[in-house]
C-alpha cells in the first residue's frame, strides 16, 4: 500500500472521465453533497448562463444524476485547466490533485494556492472507498504524508478548508477537532494553531469580451461584450491549520 499525490493535467483528467473513475469518485461522495449541508447547489448550478437564472431548491431536486455528475465533471476540469483569468491576477493559482493508493484513485481535491498567503486553500474535495470498501484512510498518517506532499514543496505553511455553515464535514478536515483523536495526524498538523471564523466570501466572474459563435440562424460573427457572469456572497466556515 502506497499512497501518491499528483497534479492532474487535463489529459490525465479527462482519461480519469473516460475510464468511469471521476464517475465513480462522485457516485461515492453523492450521499454528502446534500444541498443543505455540504454542497450548495443552489450557489453553483446555473440555468441559463446567458441570464445568470439559477435553478431553485425545487428544481434541484429534479435534476438527474447524469446533470449533477455533468455539473461536477465540468466543474473539477476548471481546475485541471485554470481557466479564471483573475487566479493570476490575484496570485492564486488553480490545481486538481488526485490522491491514489498504489493505482487505485481515491480522492480528487480542487485547490487554490495563495502565493503571497502562502496557505493551501482547499474549495472542493470527494472521495470514495478504497479497496478493502473502508474510508479510514483519511485518518491515516500515510495518506496525510503524501496529501501534504505537494503544498509544503511549493511553500505552503497552512491548509485551509471552506465549508458552508451547517455542513458536517467540518470534524473532518484534516486538523480538526474531530481529528484530534488520531495520534498519528499530530505529526502532520499543528493543531494548537486550529483557527475557525465565520466569513462573508464573494464570488465573482466577469467573462472577457468575446467573439458569438455562429447559429443556424445567423452565420455572421458578432461581438458580445464583457459580461459578469456571476457576483454573489455567501457566508462560510473558513477553517485553517497550520502544517508541521
Amino acid at each position: 500500500m502506497a499512497y501518491i499525490s499528483k497534479i492532474l493535467t487535463a489529459e490525465e483528467y479527462q482519461d480519469l472521465c473516460e475510464k468511469g473513475i471521476v464517475r465513480s469518485i462522485w457516485e461515492s461522495s453523492k450521499p454528502y453533497l446534500d444541498i443543505s449541508r455540504n454542497y450548495d447547489y443552489r450557489e453553483a448550478v446555473m440555468k441559463d448562463w446567458k441570464t445568470n437564472e439559477r435553478f431553485t431548491p425545487e428544481e434541484i431536486d429534479t435534476l438527474s444524476d447524469d446533470d449533477r455528475y455533468d455539473f461536477w465533471e465540468r466543474l473539477l476540469m476548471g481546475y485541471v485547466e485554470d481557466n479564471n483569468p483573475n487566479a493570476d491576477l490575484a496570485h492564486q493559482p488553480k490545481y486538481l490533485i488526485g490522491v491514489k493508493d498504489d493505482d487505485y484513485w481515491i480522492t480528487l481535491t480542487a485547490v487554490y494556492h495563495d502565493t503571497v498567503e502562502k496557505t493551501w486553500n482547499i474549495c472542493l474535495a470527494l472521495g470514495r472507498e478504497d479497496l478493502t470498501g473502508s474510508r479510514a484512510y483519511y485518518f491515516t498518517k500515510p495518506y496525510h504524508v503524501s496529501r501534504v506532499a505537494i503544498p509544503k514543496s511549493k511553500g505552503c505553511t497552512t491548509q485551509v478548508a471552506y465549508m458552508l455553515p451547517d455542513s458536517d464535514i467540518q470534524g473532518l478536515v484534516g486538523g480538526s477537532n474531530k481529528a484530534r483523536a488520531y495520534d498519528q495526524l499530530h505529526d502532520i498538523y499543528d493543531f494548537s494553531s486550529i483557527k475557525v471564523e465565520t466569513i462573508d466570501q464573494r464570488y465573482y466572474y466577469k467573462r472577457p469580451a468575446m467573439m458569438a459563435l455562429p447559429t443556424e440562424d445567423d452565420d455572421s460573427e458578432v461581438e458580445e461584450p464583457a459580461k459578469v457572469m456571476y457576483d454573489y456572497t455567501v457566508q462560510l466556515i473558513k477553517h485553517s491549520n497550520d502544517y508541521k
